[in-house]
């Protein structure tokens, strides 16, 4: 984690453009990389119904860090942990209606968006693939950006 929170901010050389290297360090420090193919609000939007219904992955023992990286990225980063794991029963897809996470991101983000509540169980597998690979010796980084 020291070398995540190092690379948070472009470092600026004696001469020349800032080098922004965060993402590099990311992808150096990965084993496993999860794709998200739908939008980020989909996200914005799915973790707080799911705070809301029990499972509260905005929180973990890494806050500070997520914090310094919203600040100094200008983003959205939650620490995924394998504490985390003890939620996993609460991330199967199919206990997700898609009909009711559609009407949940309408009513929350004020607009019709057809199709939505498939994206949002996608969501949940997304997260529930993430979590799952986790171990004590490794963290998730959720970004939303």
């Amino acid at each position: 984690m020291p070398t995540i929170r190092d690379a948070a901010l472009p470092k600026k050389p004696l001469i020349g453009k800032p080098r922004d290297m965060f993402f590099d360090v990311l992808r150096s420090r990965s084993v496993r990389r999860v794709e998200y193919g739908w939008s980020g609000y989909v996200i914005a939007t799915l973790l707080p119904y799911l705070d809301k219904n029990g499972v509260k992955l905005m929180d973990s023992n890494e806050d500070e860090l997520a914090r310094e990286l919203c600040q100094k990225r200008g983003a959205t980063f939650f620490i995924l942990t394998a504490e985390h794991r003890r939620l996993l029963p609460l991330l199967d897809p199919a206990a997700y209606e898609e009909a009711a996470l559609q009407a949940y991101y309408e009513e929350f983000n004020q607009t019709q968006a057809d199709g939505v509540g498939r994206a949002m169980v996608d969501g949940v597998v997304m997260l529930r693939d993430s979590i799952s690979a986790l171990d004590v010796d490794s963290a998730g980084i959720l970004f939303i950006g």
